[in-house]
């Protein structure tokens, strides 16, 4: 069977596999694979202090494992956010400027265990960050191209169902679908179609340390 061939976005290099599935292309550029400092280097505005004692995050954001207060599919803008109500609604102003947690905080750090990558929320709408912190930052993160090196850390089944993520989320427009395939695979295609969310849980490590739950 001939090879098949992944070009890199930004290169003329070639990777080649012997997939019998049609294989995404590649940016050689990433942002680092870990996750940044406990406090963000350029904050927007003064820092609160780490809240001590109990943290809750706010109700539209939480885990809830069968009815989330938010639909959307974190494969498409954050403008697509609605609520989960008969019909669904876009989100209010009001409501997307309300704190992330309460009290509220001036960062917090995501996690996801389909993920290797963790996302540092900063506060950029108001000195905390807010629900439109969290899901603007969180979609411009999921957006990020992935390089050839972080793709093949994988294991083979493991890049089996992100190269079949990247397929369908390329194609389900056959409008972008040319010039989506061309920016290459990204982050959210390793959530392997996993792309409903399901809200922030703690980790139980620390206020500022929370956990994406995905469906």
């Amino acid at each position: 069977m001939p090879a098949k061939r992944v070009t890199f976005s930004d290169t003329n290099m070639m990777y080649y596999t012997m997939s019998p599935t049609p294989s995404p292309t590649f940016s050689d550029s990433s942002l680092p694979s870990v996750g940044g400092p406990k406090t963000p280097p350029s904050p927007h505005s003064p820092l609160l202090p780490l809240p001590s004692g109990l943290v809750e995050i706010n109700r539209s954001l939480g885990f809830h494992p069968h009815s989330p207060k938010l639909l959307y599919d974190l494969s498409l803008p954050w403008e697509a956010v609605t609520t989960n109500t008969s019909p669904p609604v876009s989100i209010s102003k009001a409501a997307l400027l309300e704190p992330a947690t309460n009290p509220p905080t001036a960062y917090l750090q995501i996690q996801c265990p389909h993920l290797p990558w963790q996302l540092d929320i900063v506060c950029k709408t108001s000195h905390y960050v807010t629900i439109l912190d969290v899901l603007a930052q969180l979609y411009s993160f999921l957006r990020l191209t992935v390089s050839a090196k972080e793709f093949n850390f994988e294991k083979v089944e493991s890049q089996r169902e992100i190269t079949t993520a990247f397929r369908q989320r390329v194609s389900r427009d056959p409008w972008t679908a040319s010039v989506e395939e061309k920016k290459g695979l990204k982050r959210i295609d390793f959530l392997k179609g996993h792309n409903r969310f399901m809200g922030l849980s703690s980790t139980k490590l620390g206020p500022d340390l929370w956990t994406l739950n995905v469906r």
